[in-house]
């Protein structure tokens, strides 16, 4: 019912001749790239550990923080750059370190059992 209500909404702002159209269909675009990111977040959680989510929002926030100062040239003080090397050092860190439990958990897999026999 509320997606048959929310289909008509589209159609209707789509359709409609107003000086708002264009307002209207960036506003559907940004609804639906806000689904589809909790329909990855979703699935994100259900194949990693809370851990590894965590690290994720951590590195992107320090990708927004690096953004905002390539784009809006904000100056970088000495803390805020010795806090974003001892980030993304943490982050890297945490990725080999699961990159080598992965690597561990696989060859533990691949080993042949060998049994012996009784004497």
């Amino acid at each position: 019912c509320v997606c048959v209500w929310c289909a008509a909404r589209v159609c209707a702002c789509v359709s409609s001749r107003e000086k708002n159209n264009g307002l209207s269909i960036l506003a559907v675009i940004n609804g639906f790239g806000a689904f589809m990111l909790n329909c990855v977040s979703f699935y994100a959680n259900k194949n990693t550990s809370p851990l590894a989510m965590n690290i994720g929002g951590i590195a992107k926030q320090v990708l927004a923080i690096l953004l905002g100062i390539m784009i809006f040239h904000t100056e970088v003080t000495f803390n805020s750059a010795v806090g974003i090397a001892v980030t993304c050092s943490g982050i890297a860190w945490y990725a080999n370190a699961s990159y080598r439990e992965k690597q561990r958990n696989q060859s533990q897999k691949s080993l042949p059992i060998v049994q012996q026999s009784a004497k």
